[in-house]
């Protein structure tokens, strides 16, 4: 199999502070463990527009592999005001959406200098606070208080959690979190499908091959926009990709989307359009489309690429070394994902890599057993497809 890594994951499937009380590791004072960020300062706040939008929006924290709880305090409020606040959540700092179980409860005169709190348990980067005033000016600030106990250790405990992962990944030949592969071929298969490697196929970004010449071929379009569709909104969503190529009755595969994966007929084109027949529900702005093949994701199995009926790889002649190249999307999108005997086996693995990390780091051999209980937890998660 040759296989290269394009994009390495940004996450890990357990974070470092769930590591440290898994090893029992005290890292000081609570003071010491924990800091404070302001989201909305502390002040009187006016009323919003119509006491419908939220107008008072909180500064960003970044909460991405910490413990955060959010305060709110609330101070002087007279009567008729009321304060509704609330949790949103973002991984880009450009798209924030409300965290489900995000909102406090809304306050009145009643709950005049009172504290509310929540523990934030969602899976982004950033979280802020939003808030709206009706009819008087109110008093309340909201702050972040982030759990973030440090010690002297904690980049051999980053390399652990690191090196854990990769050996879990090894072991399951699975890969856990969102990554980028690149595949390679050095011919088109003699059957009708491609199996790529690691499970949980995300998408295939794109198929390219190379003549002789070495000059490469993508056999996917780039989709840039989806719509509701001018003729059927009702059905049907307009799909855009420039001089795609395709005709009525295609079967295209559309792949790297959030809503429109898949192959679909498709009706109603144009040089630069096409429509599928579902709903329209977003403009994922993003993807890409092929009648060449069709993706199987196959959930936490082998993903495949299939070609449709009528259809036949490409019989021309191929570069010398690496003409064919995959590159695909794979892995569990957030750690919260990744199944609970997967995440304790790394744990496990951690701890032991953790005890003997002296005999490691001498370079001393056979202190550190194969442990029976991490193969038992991990061996049901295994793909056991050969490459």
């Amino acid at each position: 199999m040759k296989a290269v890594l394009h994009t390495a994951p940004v996450l890990e499937p357990i974070e470092k502070d769930d590591l440290k009380l898994h090893l029992r590791l005290d890292s000081g004072s609570f003071a010491d463990n924990i800091d404070e960020t302001q989201s909305i300062a502390p002040g009187s706040h006016g009323t919003s527009a119509g006491g419908i939008l939220y107008t008072h929006e909180g500064a960003k924290v970044e909460v991405l592999g910490y413990t955060a709880v959010v305060v709110a305090n609330y101070g002087i409020l007279t009567v008729g005001g009321v304060v509704d606040i609330k949790i949103q959540e973002s991984d880009d700092d450009v798209t924030w959406t409300d965290w489900t179980g995000g909102a406090f409860t809304q306050v009145t005169i009643s709950a005049t200098a009172s504290t509310q709190e929540k523990a934030y348990t969602g899976t982004k980067r950033y979280i802020r606070t939003v808030a709206r005033v009706v009819t008087q000016n109110s008093e309340f600030s909201t702050t972040v208080i982030r759990l973030t106990a440090t010690s002297i250790e904690d980049d051999l405990l980053d390399a652990i959690i690191t090196a854990a992962t990769e050996n879990v990944e090894d072991i399951t030949r699975r890969a856990l979190l969102t990554q980028t592969w690149d595949y390679y071929l050095d011919k088109w298969p003699a059957g009708r499908a491609i199996k790529l490697p690691f499970g949980n196929l995300a998408s295939v970004t794109s198929i390219s091959w190379k003549d002789t010449d070495g000059v490469e071929t993508n056999l996917a379009k780039t989709i840039t926009a989806f719509a509701a569709s001018g003729t059927s909104p009702a059905t049907k969503t307009a799909v855009t990709s420039a001089a795609h190529g395709f005709s009525a009755g295609d079967v295209v595969s559309i792949s790297g989307t959030t809503s429109y994966d898949g192959g679909w007929e498709i009706s109603n084109v144009t040089t630069n359009t096409f429509d599928i027949l579902v709903i329209f529900v977003a403009d994922d702005a993003t993807g890409y489309a092929s009648n060449d093949y069709l993706v199987e994701k196959n959930g936490e199995g082998i993903g495949r690429i299939v070609l449709p009926y009528g259809e036949s790889w490409l019989s021309d002649i191929l570069y010398p070394s690496n003409p064919i190249k995959i590159r695909f999307v794979c892995g569990w999108t957030t750690a919260a994902l990744v199944p609970y005997k997967i995440k304790t086996a790394i744990k496990m693995i951690c701890a032991g890599l953790y005890e003997h990390r002296e005999d490691f780091a001498t370079q001393q051999q056979g202190n550190v057993k194969d442990n029976p209980a991490v193969m038992r937890l991990l061996n049901s998660a295994r793909l056991w497809d050969e490459f």
